[in-house]
């Protein structure tokens, strides 16, 4: 089986989500249905360095009757305080399937891109990618997500194995697990 920080990260820019830049050749899914996509999902894996120390991840996707979708970032800090980042996700729509995230409230002056790479409904396992936010207070990365918070690291691995398609062929993501009760942060690895 492939090791998670084997698969590359994508190459090249190209014009997306207005004035901004998506990273290629991630296409981001372009039938999206919010119906399937929104409610809660676990972060249990991922290549952003912002999750390193924080607790128990996970995003709530909620569609507005505008077609924005609220954006909610749970999770506690490492000493057990809860935290939420709160945002909107603006559909572009010269690119079905990505979206424009602008932070709410103290954070609205934050911005980056994001999409879904793949979906599987049937496992509940989905891979998004950020952009760099503004001022790069966070890099690029990847999320994989999970309906389901008891999935495996070998089920993690093998569903992200058969998406690597997805992210290109250069660089390889450094992928870590965040800690989530009292299991610890951790690589991912076979």
């Amino acid at each position: 089986m492939t090791d998670i920080d084997s698969l590359p990260l994508p190459r090249r820019t190209v014009p997306c989500c207005g004035r901004a830049a998506m990273t290629t050749p991630i296409r981001p899914l372009s039938r999206l249905n919010p119906a399937e996509l929104s409610g809660t999902w676990q972060v249990m894996a991922t290549t952003l360095p912002f999750w390193h120390g924080q607790v128990a991840p996970y995003i709530e996707y909620q569609p507005l009757p505008d077609g924005r979708w609220r954006d909610l970032v749970h999770y506690q800090t490492a000493a057990g305080k809860p935290r939420t980042i709160s945002g909107y996700d603006q559909p572009d729509p010269s690119h079905p399937g990505a979206f424009r995230w602008r932070g709410a409230g103290w954070l609205a002056w934050c911005t980056s891109q994001w999409c879904f790479v793949d979906v599987d409904l049937a496992v509940g396992l989905a891979l998004t990618w950020f952009s760099a936010a503004t001022l790069h207070v966070t890099p690029s990365g990847f999320d994989l997500y999970s309906r389901d918070a008891s999935v495996t690291p070998q089920a993690l691995l093998a569903w992200l194995t058969r998406v690597e398609g997805h992210l290109g062929r250069q660089t390889s993501p450094s992928w870590f697990m965040p800690a989530r009760g009292q299991q610890p942060e951790r690589s991912l690895r076979p």
